[in-house]
């Protein structure tokens, strides 16, 4: 037994509102509208909240009733998007008009068509719920004063090195005669410790 929502084509779903013998639709799901498919064999029974059963018959209309016979015994068809008919035993298929009429009908059209959602999981999904709001930085990364973090003075921590400069040797400019070029040659010795 699974407890199911039946939206329909238009965006409403099927609802057993008041426990009586009219099956109605409701605009957004509730109680009234949760059903349970039972199974009998190969075929199901619609059970609604009020633990009533809806039944088609040869004049299809849709009705409520307390009992479960082969009336009331429904054949699933899915359609490859997921969408589920409800074929009778007068082959003839649940549902909605345009202006929210429940009847039977011969053929399958998008108004016999009803997509099934399952309480909780595709229903309404509480955004509150699914997403916390992050509590505030302040508690998740506290702030520490830099004055605690580094106490050390740099004098302290950085001891200053040695500066040694290296001495530069220029050495005496060469005169290259015919040319009357000068080129004059830097020779830098490097000190190695």
């Amino acid at each position: 037994m699974t407890r199911i929502y039946l939206k329909t084509w238009r965006g409403d779903y099927l609802a057993h509102p008041h426990g009586n013998g009219v099956l109605g639709l409701s605009p957004y799901p509730n109680d009234a509208c949760s059903f349970h498919l039972e199974y009998h064999h190969h075929r199901i029974a619609i059970r609604t909240h009020h633990h009533h059963y809806v039944g088609v018959n040869h004049h299809k209309e849709v009705y409520i009733t307390n009992h479960h016979h082969s009336s009331q015994l429904f054949d699933i068809e899915r359609m490859p998007d997921g969408k589920i008919a409800f074929r009778s035993d007068h082959g003839t298929y649940i549902g909605v008009g345009p202006y929210g009429e429940i009847r039977a009908h011969h053929c399958i059209d998008q108004g016999q068509l009803f997509i099934q959602e399952i309480p909780g999981v595709y229903a309404v999904p509480p955004a509150a719920v699914a997403y916390p709001t992050a509590p505030p930085p302040a508690v998740v990364y506290p702030t520490a004063p830099p004055a605690v973090v580094y106490q050390a003075p740099p004098a302290v921590v950085y001891p200053p090195a040695p500066v040694v400069v290296a001495p530069v040797v220029v050495a005496a400019p060469i005169i290259e005669y015919g040319g009357g070029h000068h080129h004059h040659h830097h020779h830098h010795h490097h000190l190695r410790w």
